[in-house]
């Protein structure tokens, strides 16, 4: 029997071995239908992320402008470049953050500016007095903060959103249980 261009003689094989012979049906569904496939369904999904990202890290609010910066930290972390971000940067990240934070309270640009600056300076300086290269401190890395994000903000949320799924199983309990509610059986 010849399916897709390739012979089956029919015999019965174990599982395994057959699937890795390059002139399986099998092998070529795999390699010519499956992967394409999943590569499209990603590359789809990549502009789908983008444009719902954009639409929803608009910083309109403070609670906006935290899940951009936790998710911009989120990705940083998973990927392999993050641990390569040197704790200088980070600090000036940290102190631009704050300061933008803070931003519409100083109303003299010129004391804001200079005491932007000298933040930077004085904790990049007292970085080096402290040999920040050779062991950075937890609150400089970018895979120690995404750790730290995914402990505890996000633990707090998934248990938040546990708590809710039960409290709603017990209310739709309550009321099957009561007679209040009939749409389980067929009405």
């Amino acid at each position: 029997m010849i399916i897709f261009g390739f012979i089956y003689n029919g015999s019965d094989v174990s599982m395994g071995p057959h699937l890795k012979n390059e002139q399986s049906a099998f092998y070529w569904m795999y390699n010519y239908i499956y992967l394409p496939l999943g590569s499209t369904m990603f590359a789809l999904l990549a502009f789908f992320v983008a444009s719902a990202s954009y639409r929803a890290f608009r910083i309109r609010n403070f609670e906006a402008t935290l899940l951009l910066i936790s998710g911009v930290l989120l990705m940083l972390g998973r990927v392999p470049i993050g641990a390569f971000i040197p704790w200088w940067l980070v600090i000036i990240s940290i102190i631009s953050i704050l300061f933008a934070i803070i931003a519409s309270k100083i109303k003299d640009r010129k004391l804001f500016f200079i005491s932007y600056i000298g933040s930077n300076f004085l904790l990049i300086i007292l970085g080096l007095f402290f040999n920040w290269h050779k062991s950075t401190p937890a609150l400089l890395s970018i895979p120690a903060i995404q750790e730290w994000i995914m402990a505890v903000p996000a633990t707090a949320g998934a248990r938040a959103i546990m708590i809710g799924i039960a409290l709603g199983i017990v209310a739709q309990s309550y009321r099957i249980i009561t007679g209040r509610e009939r749409s389980i059986l067929g009405d």
